[in-house]
C-alpha cells in the first residue's frame, strides 16, 4: 500500500545565524511530500537503491520524478504547481539516470539493474510514456550512470558503475566475489552507443565503485574520472583515471586520493574557491573531502572545514551531493544516512545531513536551523526546481521512503541555467561553467549523476547579494560561451 502524507507549508523558528546578506532571508527547507511504502523484507539485500531521476520528462516545462524500486517504478508527474501525481508503472530498477539518450528533444530513462538482466533503456515517445528497450547486452549489478563527453567530439559518452547482487564482507576479502563490471559506453553516432572495453584500465573493470564522478582533475581540457569504491579496505580503494584527451584512462600515482573507504557516493565541485574540483565523498559514518594543493596530491580536510554530522552514531553515509542551496553563491553540502538493511524500528540517527558553507571555507550542520529533518533510511540525494521558484528543491529517497523539501528563503531567487551541448549532448554534460556575481567568483561542474540517480539537468546559480550574474561556459570540446547580466529568477538556456 502507497501512503501519501501532503504536508502544509508551515513557518519554523530557524536558530540564531550570522547575520545575512542584505538580498538574503533566513532558510527554510519544509516537506511537502512524504511517501511510505513496504517494499523491502528484511533479508532482502539493502544496497539495491532506490534511487530518484528528475527530469521534465511530458515536456511540459516542470520537473517530474521517477522512482525506481525493487519491486516496480513509478513516475510522478508534476501537476503544474509544484505537486507530484502518479502516473504510470515499469520495471523494477536499483537506480535511474535521465538524459535525452538519442537527441531527439525528450529526456529517457536508464536503469540500473541487478545481477541478472542488462542495463534496461525506457525511450520517451515525447510525452513521458516510455518503450523499454534494452540498452547494453552485458548482464551484470550496475549501480549509478554517469555521463560526460569523455573524447570531446561533441557526443555525450556513459560510464556504469558495476557491483554484485549480495556483498559478503568475508568473500569479498577472500576474492571469492568480485564486481560484476565497471564500464564504459561511447556515443558513437547521434543515439548510439558501444562499450569500449579497453578505456579503462584492467585493474578497475572488477572494483565495487558505486558511483563514478567526472571532472577535469588536472586542468588539462578534458573529462577524467574518480571511482567510489565500497569495500575498499578489503577489496580495491578509491581510484582517480587520468583522461589522455582520446577517452582512454590511466591510474594516477602518488595523488594521496586512493582511500580505502566503504564510499558509496560522491561529487567533484569547487568547494575551496581555487577554480579547482576537490572531491566529497560519503564513507561508514563520516565525510571526506579531498582538497587539491594545485599538484594533483590531495589531503583530506572535511573534519577541519566542519564537514562531519552533529551527532553520534550516524550509520552508513549514501549519496554525497555539492549545491548551492540557500543562494549565496557558496556550495552547501547535503549526505543520505542510512543502515544497510532495513530495521524494524526506525533509528532517529539515519537522517540526511546538511551542511550550509559560512563562506570562509568551513561549513556548519545547518539541519535544525533550516527545519530540513529528513529521517530514515536514506539511500539517494537529488536536486531540482519543482515548483519553479528558482530555487533547486530537494528531494531524499531511501528504503521504504520518498521525500520532497521545498526550498524557502535563503539568497534566492536565482539564475537558472540549461546548457545545449547540441546533438550529442542536448543536456551539455561534463561543461565547466565559470560564475561572476558582484566580487565573488566560482566554478561549477555540470554533472547530474548522484547514488543511484539524477538531479534535473539544470544549473541554479545564486548570487548572494548582487544583482546579475555573468558566466563563461567552457564545453568540454575547449569552445566557449558567454552569458552577461543574468537577473534574478530569469531562465536563459546556453547554446554551444
Amino acid at each position: 500500500m502507497v501512503l501519501l502524507a501532503l504536508i502544509a507549508c508551515q513557518e519554523q523558528a530557524p536558530a540564531p545565524i550570522a547575520e545575512p546578506p542584505p538580498a538574503c532571508q533566513p532558510l527554510r527547507i519544509q516537506q511537502a511530500l512524504a511517501v511510505e511504502e513496504d517494499f523491502f523484507e528484511r533479508d532482502y539485500p539493502g544496497n539495491r537503491g532506490p534511487g530518484v531521476a528528475l527530469a521534465d520528462f511530458d515536456g511540459d516545462g516542470w520537473i517530474d520524478l521517477f522512482w525506481a524500486r525493487p519491486t516496480d517504478s513509478v513516475l510522478y508527474r508534476n501537476d503544474g504547481a509544484g505537486g507530484l501525481v502518479v502516473s504510470d508503472s515499469y520495471d523494477s530498477a536499483n537506480g535511474a539516470s535521465g538524459v535525452d539518450v538519442d537527441s531527439d528533444g525528450d529526456v529517457d530513462v536508464l536503469l540500473t539493474t541487478d545481477g541478472t538482466r542488462p542495463l534496461e533503456l525506457l525511450r520517451n515517445r515525447g510525452d513521458g510514456v516510455f518503450d523499454h528497450e534494452v540498452f547494453a547486452e552485458a548482464v551484470g549489478h550496475t549501480k549509478t550512470a554517469s555521463w560526460g563527453d569523455v573524447d570531446g567530439d561533441g557526443l555525450v559518452d556513459l560510464f556504469v558503475s558495476g557491483f554484485i547482487d549480495d556483498a559478503r564482507g568475508e568473500e569479498i576479502a577472500s576474492g571469492e566475489q568480485v564486481g560484476d563490471g565497471n564500464r564504459l559506453y561511447r556515443q558513437t553516432s547521434v543515439g548510439v552507443y558501444e562499450e569500449d572495453a579497453l578505456a579503462l584500465p584492467t585493474a578497475v573493470f572488477d572494483a565495487l565503485t558505486y558511483e563514478g564522478v567526472f571532472a577535469d582533475f588536472d586542468l588539462d581540457g578534458d573529462l577524467d574520472l574518480y571511482l567510489v569504491n565500497d569495500h575498499g579496505k578489503r577489496f580495491k580503494p578509491n581510484k582517480l583515471l587520468l583522461n589522455d584527451g582520446t577517452g582512454s584512462f590511466t591510474a594516477a600515482e602518488n595523488c594521496a586520493c586512493e582511500l580505502d573507504i566503504a564510499g558509496m557516493g560522491g561529487d567533484a565541485q569547487d568547494l575551496t574557491g581555487d577554480g579547482r574540483p576537490d572531491i566529497l565523498m560519503s564513507d561508514d559514518g563520516s565525510v571526506h573531502l579531498l582538497e587539491d594543493d594545485g599538484r594533483l596530491l590531495y589531503v583530506d580536510t572535511a573534519l577541519a572545514r566542519g564537514l562531519h554530522p552533529d551527532r553520534e552514531g550516524v550509520g552508513v553515509g549514501w549519496a554525497a551531493e555539492v549545491a548551492d542551496v540557500d543562494m549565496d553563491t557558496w556550495p552547501d553540502v547535503l549526505m543520505a544516512y542510512g543502515s544497510l538493511r532495513p530495521l524494524t524500528e526506525p533509528d532517529r540517527n539515519h537522517q540526511s545531513t546538511l551542511h550550509l558553507n559560512n563562506g570562509d571555507l568551513t561549513w556548519r550542520d545547518a539541519r535544525g536551523e533550516a527545519g530540513f529533518a529528513s529521517i530514515g533510511i536514506g539511500r539517494s540525494v537529488t536536486l531540482g526546481d519543482l515548483d519553479r521558484d528558482a530555487r533547486a528543491d530537494i528531494v531524499v529517497s531511501g528504503i521504504e521512503f520518498l521525500e520532497v523539501w521545498m526550498v524557502r528563503g535563503g539568497c534566492g531567487p536565482a539564475v537558472t541555467v540549461e546548457l545545449d551541448g547540441g546533438e550529442g549532448n542536448p543536456h551539455g554534460l561534463g561543461a565547466r561553467v565559470d560564475a561572476t556575481a558582484g566580487a565573488r567568483r566560482w566554478t561549477v561542474w555540470h554533472d547530474t549523476a548522484s547514488t543511484y540517480s539524477s538531479s534535473a539537468p539544470e544549473l541554479y546559480l545564486g548570487l548572494g547579494d548582487a544583482e546579475t550574474l555573468d558566466l563563461v561556459v567552457t564545453w568540454v570540446d575547449g569552445t566557449t560561451t558567454e552569458l552577461s547580466g543574468a537577473e534574478r529568477g530569469s531562465t536563459h538556456v546556453v547554446a554551444r
